[in-house]
């Protein structure tokens, strides 16, 4: 915590740019993190800063000037207050009376801390607490304040074998696009048409046109639905090209459903295989203007059994194919 913001120190060191909070929710989305609730904290409900000052504040007139104390209430004459203001000299002396206040129980009883407001008098055991933001200066209450879960991230080691093939192979990708001219965000986040971010692990643009790119590992093949998953996420918003990355390979029938949803495949079991797949297939062929995929494609699919078949109408690339 620093400055009224979480950081991720480790993770900044390895990804200087880009929100590092929604980075390790995007792999633990993937399945390559898990993670643990570290601790809560607040949010200022107007500008999500956690950089809150608490003050009590009063539970009936909610003023701030309030004063706490053990207290003393005089049976005689009905005074109740705090109990430094009873002592006069060596003995206790009743502010309102004068009287010499002597025997506990038969003069007098002491009265736990509380919490005395000096604007409408009124005391309480407990007092109000209202949160004050040191960026924006709200003050709001409890009540309305936002609660956020910071988490502890690890490495899922179930995962370890596709993290490290994952690492050997974003950077050499990433540097391979950045060569042809690309700016590369990984990982991305795009708005759809339907306001929805949808995550991409690389999004590579040139000359305005985008291209989205996931990469999906198996131990034997990356399955349909895994294709589904991703023709999902391009359906809403705009790209020129769609590459899944499958690797090892792709599952028969995910091969089918690529070419039904017009999503280029490339297949490779090392990153030399991926690369030079893209750089022979898909990455050297002329641009087009970008489109929008839910333009582009209607699907209706329909359950046979405990399988899903897809059938494409009116199914058109931005090269009219």
């Amino acid at each position: 915590m620093k400055e009224g913001r979480v950081t991720y120190p480790d993770v900044a060191k390895l990804i200087p740019t880009g929100n590092h909070a929604e980075i390790l929710d995007f792999l633990f989305a993937r399945g390559l993190l898990t993670r643990e609730c570290y601790e809560s904290e607040i949010l200022c409900p107007a500008c999500g800063s956690s950089s809150l000052k608490d003050k009590y504040t009063c539970l009936s007139c909610h003023s701030s000037r309030i004063e706490t104390g053990e207290m003393i209430e005089h049976y005689s004459c009905g005074n109740v207050d705090f109990e430094v203001k009873f002592i006069k000299e060596e003995e206790l002396r009743c502010p309102k009376c004068r009287k010499e206040l002597k025997l506990i129980g038969t003069d007098y009883r002491r009265i736990e801390k509380l919490f005395r407001c000096n604007d409408c008098g009124k005391a309480s055991s407990i007092p109000g607490i209202a949160h004050v933001c040191q960026n924006c200066g709200t003050v709001t209450t409890p009540e309305k304040t936002r609660l956020h879960i910071l988490y502890e991230y690890r490495i899922n080691e179930e995962k370890r074998t596709e993290i490290d093939f994952l690492a050997g192979t974003y950077s050499p990708l990433i540097e391979f696009l950045e060569k042809k001219g690309f700016k590369i965000e990984s990982p991305a986040f795009v708005k759809g048409k339907s306001g929805i971010e949808h995550p991409f692990d690389i999004t590579a643009e040139v000359g305005g046109n985008r291209t989205l790119l996931d990469v999906r590992t198996d131990k034997e093949s990356v399955s349909e639905t895994e294709v589904m998953t991703f023709f999902a996420k391009i359906m809403d918003v705009a790209y020129w090209e769609a590459i899944l990355i499958a690797v090892p390979r792709a599952s028969e029938y995910a091969r089918r459903l690529t070419r039904q949803y017009k999503i280029s495949l490339v297949e490779g079991g090392n990153v030399d295989e991926i690369l030079v797949s893209i750089a022979a297939r898909y990455l050297d062929r002329p641009a087009a203007p970008p489109s929008w995929a839910g333009e582009r494609a209607l699907v209706s699919q329909a359950h046979v059994g405990n399988r899903m078949q897809a059938t494409t109408v009116g199914v058109t690339d931005a090269n009219g194919r």
